[in-house]
């Protein structure tokens, strides 16, 4: 089952520069998206494909959604009951019918307001408590370096840099995660320094691999122990982030 994390950057956008004709040549059993940006019809779906979506309140703004070519149910309700996650969209969850439940979750950056990270970080723990027995994967762009090789070096030394604060800000959060027995996934399978997945579009910083690593499979255990590969396609340039594929082996 290959399992995809990507933020679009803007789904209309992505469509354009030729998203829709990649999941039809690479055929993802699931792709979760962050950042869509967009209403629900808006988004074209692909032969195969149910669609679920969660749409921010403010038109053009963040917007989580899955894209499942396995059937699979929402779990719950659209949102995951948290004021900042349901009013932006930020968050979407299904029960496939291997079992596995799917999540797609947009971290807010924390630039703006720590306190809306903070506080939507503690809801996502509040909803993610029960489930770490179960098969899970909590797809995103959470929005932090958990390590310093996450993070380029040139905005890793610096000392002024509120770009690299809202990148630190949640790290404690995760890593208490990992602690419960939730996995960086991603890490799991390859522990590569300067494996990045956003880049500053403005600064150009894709040509010279300036970025951070902010794209994360948060996994329970047993999920985790089904990973088996993992891909990250820099050469496919449609939006300032790379999708996050990785494969998990299941029973059917």
């Amino acid at each position: 089952m290959k399992v995809v994390s990507f933020n679009v950057n803007g789904i209309r956008a992505a469509v354009k520069k030729g998203f829709i004709q990649w999941i039809e040549e690479a055929q993802p059993d699931v792709v979760c998206i962050q950042e869509v940006r967009a209403k629900t019809h808006e988004i074209p779906v692909p032969d195969g494909y149910q669609l679920f979506h969660n749409a921010a309140e403010k038109a053009g703004y963040a917007g989580t959604c899955i894209l499942s070519k396995i059937d699979a149910e929402l779990v719950t309700d659209v949102g995951m009951h948290h004021e900042i996650a349901d009013r932006e969209g930020r968050y979407v969850e299904v029960e496939l019918a291997n079992g596995f439940h799917v999540a797609s979750a947009y971290v807010p950056t924390g630039y703006k307001s720590a306190e809306d990270k903070i506080n939507f970080l503690a809801g996502l723990q509040n909803h993610i408590a029960d489930l770490v027995a179960k098969d899970v994967i909590i797809c995103g762009d959470f929005n932090l370096c958990l390590a310093p090789k996450d993070m380029c070096y040139s905005i890793r030394n610096r000392t002024d840099c509120d770009v690299k604060a809202a990148m630190l800000l949640g790290v404690d959060w995760f890593k208490a995660r990992v602690e419960e027995g939730w996995d960086d996934v991603h890490r799991r399978l390859d522990n590569s320094p300067s494996v990045y997945t956003w880049w500053d579009y403005r600064t150009k910083a894709r040509e010279t691999n300036k970025g951070c690593r902010l794209d994360y499979h948060l996994a329970s255990p047993s999920a985790a122990d089904k990973a088996k590969t993992l891909e990250i396609p820099y050469d496919l340039v449609l939006s300032d982030h790379a999708p996050v594929i990785i494969e998990y082996v299941t029973d059917h």
